[in-house]
This record gives structure tokens, C-alpha cells and sequence, in this order.
């Protein structure tokens, strides 16, 4: 064909794949562009390595539970520091569900990391989520932001919440940015949650939160949208961490009062420490990574020969997986209690065969 009667063919073409690039990109569960991006001074905000905002677009690069990996991160530098997340499509306030049992919408990933491994204790520069909904469809972000408020914001004692930083009695003595568990040691619930920067984000593949990547090959769209649960200490096996929050956590910053919050377009993140206490210098959030929770099937255990999982699909492949945990007395395998309730209750009987069996025949959810 000559060239000229090839040309409309390849314009065709050429349209056809930038739109689905641009259906792709827009269908994307993390974050998709930068609206505003205004750090405070600080030692690292001028610092190419940490002060490019698209950092925080995409999937996050996770590390272990102990040890961050630095290398895909924005700081927010200090005090009020703060960026502005879009997203693709809206981000949903779902109800709770078989695939997503506390009803989280959206995960943040930071760089904090346990202390000697221990949940209970935690390096953490945490920030305070805002949320806003696109009401007059201008992509600008000018609509009103709420604030998503933990026990230890609504509590602070600030004219509004914008100003409430985190209280100074959290931290451990020496006003380290070592956070432990107000609960106390020994606790399975978490005392601080609702803050960005908190929880650590894990190895992409790492399902029961050892350090080490049990499949690498794992969709990070799949592995990175799997919520922990934010209310108990230690990470949720088949998450990838970060922190996870509910929407309808979302408050006005004035009253304090609970907004109803059908949907949302952005997130913005503020640094909310103030001083420089550290030997290091001043404390800082940093983002690597928004994500929009997607419904997992929790009997999503497997990949394509009986690698682990998720891989959106259920098939024999999961069934086997779990049946070997089983077998070999897995923790993973201990996912009921006793009535068939949910465990894990230190035991491995016919509940939690069951259990996994209900799970596995329960209808496909909405991504």
C-alpha cells in the first residue's frame, strides 16, 4: 500500500493506542498526578532525591519491616509542609464487605519502620490526611478539605485541627520520632492509626511481613491495594502496609463534626511535626505512594502454579496453597475460631477449612 493511503491507517492506530494508554493510566489505583506540591524549609527539601513530587504518583518501593527503602520518597520538610495528591477516577467511601472487611478506601506509604522489628515501637514522622471531593469539577482542588482525625487529633486541644499537631506525649521520652503503641506493649490494637507516614510499607511480594518477597512477580496494582488493618499492631498478611484509612473518618476542621463523604478526587498530606529533635535535624513526613484499596477475595491466595498470590482469580491453584498451609500447620492456615468466627484462635480444625471454602465460593465484588 503506498505510503500516503498508509497514513490515515497509522493515525488510526497511533489514536487507538493513546487512548488506551490514557483508559489504562486513568484506571490506575494509585495516585496519577501532582495538583500542588508546598514543602517547608528543611534539610532534605532541597535535596533532588527526595524534593520531586511525581515520587509520590504510582506504586511505592517497600522494604522490610525494619529497614525503608529511601529511594522512592517526597519529603514534606517541616511543620505544615504539604503536597496534593489526583487521582484517576474517584476514590468510592465503600461499605464493608467480604473483600474489604473494615471498609478502607485508600492506603498511604511512607518510609516508617518498627524498631528491632518490634511492632509495638516504630520510627514514624506521621502526617495529617485531608481528603476534598471535586464538587465543582474544575480539577483545581478549591472545594472544601476534611480532615481524617485518629483519637489523638480529635483530642488535641488546638482552635482547629489544622493546627493540632501530634501531641509531644505519644512520642517516647527525649521527644525522639520513636513512636510506641499508647496502649502499651503488649497489646494486638493499635492506639495510633489515621496518620500517614506511621505503618511500614513492605517488599513488593513480602505476603506475611518477614522481609523477604515470597513472589516478586506480584502486580504491584494487586499487592499495594491490599489494605493492613490499621486497628491492630502488626501487618495484615497478603498486605503490602502503609497506612489505610476509612473515609468516613473524615471530619470538618473547624467542628470537629463527621462529614458524610460519598466519594473524594484528592488527598493532600501536611507534615505534622514541628521541631527538631532528632540528631539527624528536623523531623519530616515523607510520601512515596497513594493507592485506592481494591476488594480482595481473601481465598486469593494463589498465582499460576500455586505460586503465591493474589492474582485476581480463584481457582484450584488457591484451594491446593491452602489446604498445604494447612496441612503443615501454616499460621497463614488459622483463619477461624471457634463457630467458625474469625481466628486465627491457635488451632487448625474444620472451621477454618470451612471458612476458606465460603470464602472461595462467595461472589466476585466491584473493584
Amino acid at each position: 500500500m503506498p505510503l500516503p493511503r498508509l497514513r490515515p491507517v497509522l493515525n488510526l492506530t497511533m489514536f487507538l493506542l493513546c487512548l488506551l494508554t490514557s483508559i489504562t493510566f486513568a484506571s490506575s489505583p494509585f495516585a496519577t498526578s501532582v495538583v500542588s506540591y508546598n514543602p517547608q524549609p528543611g534539610q532534605f527539601t532541597s535535596n533532588p532525591a527526595f524534593n520531586d513530587p511525581a515520587r509520590a504518583l504510582g506504586p511505592p518501593l517497600g522494604g522490610t519491616p525494619a529497614q525503608p527503602d529511601n529511594t522512592k520518597l517526597v519529603t514534606l520538610g517541616r511543620e505544615g509542609g504539604n503536597i496534593t495528591l489526583a487521582f484517576g477516577r474517584p476514590v468510592r467511601n465503600r461499605a464493608a464487605s467480604p473483600g474489604n472487611p473494615r471498609a478502607l478506601d485508600l492506603i498511604l506509604f511512607g518510609n516508617a519502620f518498627y524498631v528491632g522489628g518490634n511492632p509495638a515501637r516504630r520510627w514514624a514522622e506521621p502526617g495529617i490526611i485531608e481528603v476534598s471531593a471535586d464538587v465543582n469539577n474544575n480539577t483545581l482542588a478549591d472545594d472544601p478539605f476534611y480532615v481524617i482525625a485518629g483519637p489523638y487529633l480529635l483530642s488535641a486541644p488546638a482552635p482547629t485541627l489544622l493546627e493540632a499537631l501530634l501531641p509531644a506525649s505519644i512520642f517516647a521520652p527525649g521527644g525522639l520520632t520513636i513512636l510506641d503503641n499508647p496502649l502499651g506493649p503488649d497489646t494486638t490494637t493499635e492506639g495510633v492509626y489515621a496518620y500517614a507516614d506511621c505503618t511500614p510499607t513492605l517488599l513488593l511480594g513480602d505476603l506475611d511481613a518477614d522481609g523477604e518477597s515470597d513472589n516478586p512477580a506480584l502486580d504491584p496494582a494487586r499487592f499495594y491495594t491490599s489494605p493492613d488493618n490499621p486497628l491492630a499492631v502488626g501487618l495484615t498478611p497478603f498486605s503490602g502496609g502503609g497506612d489505610a484509612i476509612d473515609l468516613s473518618w473524615a471530619v470538618d476542621p473547624i467542628t470537629r463534626q463527621t462529614v458524610q463523604l460519598a466519594q473524594i478526587d484528592f488527598v493532600r498530606v501536611r507534615s505534622g511535626l514541628s521541631s527538631a529533635q532528632v540528631s539527624f535535624g528536623e523531623a519530616s513526613t515523607e510520601l512515596g505512594g497513594v493507592a485506592i484499596v481494591q476488594p480482595r477475595s481473601p481465598a486469593d491466595i494463589a498465582g499460576p502454579g500455586q505460586s503465591l498470590g493474589p492474582d485476581g482469580e480463584r481457582t484450584a491453584d488457591d484451594i491446593i496453597v491452602f489446604l498445604s498451609w494447612f496441612i503443615a500447620q501454616r499460621p497463614l492456615a488459622d483463619i477461624a475460631g471457634p463457630g467458625q468466627s474469625l481466628g486465627p484462635d491457635g488451632e487448625f480444625t474444620a472451621d477454618d477449612l470451612i471458612v476458606f471454602m465460603g470464602w472461595f465460593l462467595l461472589p466476585a465484588e466491584e473493584p
